[in-house]
């Protein structure tokens, strides 16, 4: 079959140069239309954050638990000491989903995408990480039973020490410019 298009077409080596280029094409739209999904966070001034926040908490991460979950991917559980109540829950309108109790000397836990069972890594961006000890403060938005860490790594700021004084730093670049 080959021989007899090639003959055709005008001789082997035309043929093969068309072979060539159509295939040269199919790669170059395969490699346009395969273009890699993102994700963003929408920028959100601090007070744009607590007024979307369910729940703002100030505490320390306690222990981290990862653990498989469906479809392969891998979520850490991070229960959070609550030291400080920045914003608390309100009541939810009738027909939602109530929010549960929240106490300063309580604990939260939560879970998040991403984290390490044995030599298996997996990171998703732009969910925070968290470790152990971490001193952080945290947007929380309640949904499906679940608390939510509100926009990504932006509901996430890290609480350091410097100088003696505590001091509020983003938990990534993009956090970090918004405070």
């Amino acid at each position: 079959f080959g021989a007899l298009m090639a003959r055709s077409l005008g001789g082997g080596w035309l043929w093969r140069r068309r072979r060539a280029a159509a295939a040269s094409l199919m790669l170059l739209a395969a490699f346009a239309l395969a273009l890699p999904a993102g994700a963003q966070i929408i920028y959100r001034t601090n007070q744009q954050m607590v007024d979307e926040a369910d729940l703002v908490v100030r505490g320390v991460i306690l222990t981290e638990n990862a653990r498989w979950s469906g479809g392969g991917r891998i979520y850490t559980d991070h229960p959070h000491s609550i030291t400080d109540i920045e914003k608390a829950p309100q009541t939810r309108p009738e027909g939602e989903d109530p929010i549960p109790a929240v106490n300063e000397g309580g604990t939260l836990a939560f879970s998040v995408i991403g984290g390490q069972i044995d030599t298996v890594i997996m990171v998703a961006k732009p969910i925070p990480t968290f470790d152990v000890d971490d001193e952080v403060i945290l947007y929380f938005v309640y949904k499906n039973d679940k608390w939510i860490v509100l926009n990504g790594e932006r509901g996430k700021a890290e609480v350091q020490t410097k100088d003696g004084n505590k001091v509020v730093v983003g938990g990534s670049i993009t956090s970090g410019i918004a405070l």
